[in-house]
């Protein structure tokens, strides 16, 4: 059809080779030749055991822009090149926050035993330790008040209570039969605030980002990530050096102080989120296996939010 031919024309002249063009279908209302703006996004993973080999793995996105033509074939509007860059830039950011939290919910019970993550949790870890205390079944109203910070406290306490830890009473609140039964198997104090701190990472990660400051464990789950995406883009366990990993958290995510990435590297060994083998650092089988098993998640193809 000679209305494909010149939208193909017109976007490896305007988009590279990158983008492709849908087949052109005639909008009888607009009286217009339109065709949706698209991608197979090629990701390129590297196993640093194998340096000569490359694994090529697509991501697809969807409804980039459009490109339009008059009846007689001339180009009457089109999406811009920058818009078009900002959405695959949105679409790939969006598909690593999914992943991410894939991986999140794979290595909490590991992670939570990181003290960083429970210092940023510190409010959560605080109203559980109260609870531990012998014969102490509610906290008033009134003890709350007397926090320094007793609004924010507040929010700790209902989001605990949202997520069915603790319930409300009319002086206060006071443990559920969920955090009861979760001490119960857990009667080690140090072992039961790791898993209330797992079982929130594990199914509210997206929420306590979302309402509560956590930025300073996130670069935790970032290196995690910069582990896990590649491999779950590969489908397979990959061999990874320190360099690597760093020079990919500076890619995703800015750069920070390589000092600080490497203790952050020794940390996730030692809770056995990674672990590390002469010079290369793999997957722990565990964690790798439960991100397998949530896989699913992942979209198979991305496209832009509808306003």
């Amino acid at each position: 059809m000679q209305a494909d031919k010149v939208i193909q024309s017109y976007v490896i002249h305007n988009y590279g080779n990158l983008v492709t063009p849908s087949e052109a279908k005639f909008d009888q209302q607009s009286k217009t030749w339109v065709a949706e703006l698209k991608a197979d996004y090629p990701r390129i993973i590297r196993d640093d055991l194998k340096p000569k080999e490359r694994i090529l793995k697509f991501l697809a996105l969807r409804q980039l822009g459009e490109v339009r033509l008059t009846e007689d074939l001339r180009v009457s509007e089109a999406t811009t090149r920058d818009e078009c860059i900002n959405k695959v830039d949105t679409l790939l950011t969006r598909w690593r926050q999914v992943a991410e939290e894939i991986i999140v919910s794979a290595s909490a019970s590991q992670l939570a035993k990181i003290g960083m993550v429970k210092d940023t949790l510190n409010p959560i870890v605080m109203i559980i330790s109260n609870f531990l205390r012998k014969s102490k079944e509610t906290i008033t109203f009134d003890e709350i008040e007397t926090e320094p910070r007793r609004h924010r406290m507040m929010q700790y306490f209902n989001f605990l209570a949202h997520i069915k830890l603790l319930e409300p009473t009319s002086k206060g609140f006071q443990y559920s039969p969920l955090f009861a039964q979760m001490r119960q198997s857990s009667p080690n104090s140090e072992e039961f605030k790791n898993a209330v701190v797992g079982y929130i990472l594990k199914n509210y990660y997206t929420t306590i980002k979302g309402v509560f400051a956590i930025s300073r464990f996130e670069p935790f789950v970032h290196m995690d990530s910069c582990y896990y995406i590649p491999a779950l883009q590969a489908e397979e366990m990959l061999a990874k050096k320190e360099d690597s990993l760093i020079d990919q958290y500076s890619d995703w995510y800015g750069g920070a102080s390589q000092m600080r990435l490497r203790s952050i590297l020794d940390e996730l060994v030692r809770v056995e989120v990674l672990k590390r083998e002469n010079d290369f650092y793999y997957g722990q089988d565990t964690v790798w296996n439960d991100m397998l098993s949530l896989k699913d998640r992942l979209p198979a193809e991305l496209m832009p939010l509808r306003v």
